[in-house]
């Protein structure tokens, strides 16, 4: 299981990697839309992959088409377990 700082870190390190522009887990808002960061629904799928080759773990199909914020994301790793 992951903690929140924890998903807090992995997403910005993703985010910036996507993304190609610096991000850091204390200005993450949890109520941030995804879309507003620049994530379209392609990058979103390159999101979710990035994360869950980082936790080595996949997130259920319906979790996934629910995220729509920073807030989402978290949830959904913090409630990943590792493989």
């Amino acid at each position: 299981m992951t903690t929140r700082s924890e998903a807090l870190a992995l997403l910005a390190k993703c985010l910036t990697s996507i993304l190609g522009k610096p991000f850091h887990e204390g200005t993450l808002d949890a109520r941030a839309e995804l879309a507003d960061l620049g994530i379209d629904s392609a990058r979103s799928l390159e999101l979710v992959g990035a994360l869950e080759e980082e936790l080595a773990s996949e997130f259920p199909n319906d979790r996934i088409e629910r995220v729509r914020t920073v807030g989402d994301l978290l949830e959904l790793i913090v409630g990943s377990p590792v493989r």
